[in-house]
């Protein structure tokens, strides 16, 4: 827990994540963590040995109640607050999947999202003294890929009410990241300028979380998850982080349903000058359905 905790403070004070959205994130990773390691302890005390290969695939889609996005380029801002209905009318392609397997109680996982939506309609761009108003088009991939080890018993076992799984899991975050901000910019003296610019880039990050599950009654389940990487390594900001709490419904022994809340959120900014960057935050409901082998 005392790594934990100086892994925050190391956030807070090196990545300038802005602390509302940092605040909900940590308290969710550490409400995950208290809650299932303890519920851990006496799943991983009844489990049998296990040696056979098992896995899952899940494709899932995510709907975010709202989207902001702020796009950096050559020091101008601009920012975007897209409801639901506004985001996918504007969305042109969207493609969410995870998955993992495991013999044993070790096992590796990967979990991909790509999002690309076009048109979005800046509320204003700021710089100095200048202002004006922009068109954004964004396309955003996240592809993670992990070692996880799990606790307490496999997911397949949905019969035994209080009946718990644990898994913590570390690796690596990929991030493909392309922006394009066209914009009508004024300033004083009677400026005037149109002007285009945009973010282009792929980067690697340090990854780590964990996740867990507690059978509420006989093929129902509540489910949690928390992770966080980047950790500022990668630029003047360099965070990503989900928390994610929701029910998981056993239609049969090998198919699930879920439902959850999500909260996703990406920051960067570059070393150099004049700054380059984006941040997005997602808040929604996530559905999917999982199969189990």
């Amino acid at each position: 827990m005392r790594i934990y905790f100086q892994l925050v403070d190391y956030i807070i004070f090196h990545t300038m994540i802005p602390l509302r959205q940092l605040a909900l994130l940590q308290t969710a990773f550490t409400a995950v963590l208290f809650t299932l390691v303890s519920t851990a302890t006496f799943a991983q005390s009844s489990a049998e040995p296990e040696n056979s290969w098992t896995g899952s695939a899940e494709p899932y889609l995510h709907i975010p109640f709202k989207q902001f996005t702020t796009v950096t380029v050559n020091d101008f801002h601009a920012r975007t607050q897209l409801p639901p209905k506004d985001l996918y009318s504007l969305l042109q392609f969207i493609g969410n999947v995870r998955g993992h397997i495991e013999r044993g109680r070790v096992g590796l996982m990967i979990d991909g999202a790509y999002l690309r939506v076009a048109g979005q309609a800046s509320r204003n761009i700021a710089g100095g003294l200048f202002t004006g108003v922009g068109n954004i088009t964004a396309s955003m991939g996240v592809y993670d890929a992990a070692v996880r080890y799990r606790f307490g018993k496999h997911e397949l076992d949905d019969s035994q009410a209080g009946s718990g799984t644990l898994i913590t899991y570390a690796g690596v975050r990929i991030i493909d990241l392309w922006s394009a901000v066209v914009s009508e910019i004024t300033g004083p003296f009677g400026y005037d300028s149109k002007d285009q610019g945009e973010v282009d880039r792929t980067w690697a990050q340090p990854l780590i979380g964990v996740s867990g599950s507690l059978v509420v009654v006989p093929n129902l389940r509540v489910f949690a998850r928390a992770d966080a990487g980047g950790f500022g390594l990668s630029g003047l900001q360099d965070f990503t982080g989900n928390a994610q709490l929701g029910l998981a419904y056993a239609l049969c022994p090998s198919l699930r349903t879920n439902v959850s809340w999500r909260y996703r959120q990406l920051a960067w900014k570059s070393w150099e000058l004049p700054r380059n960057g984006l941040t997005n935050d997602q808040n929604g409901i996530e559905v999917g359905l999982k199969f189990l082998f």
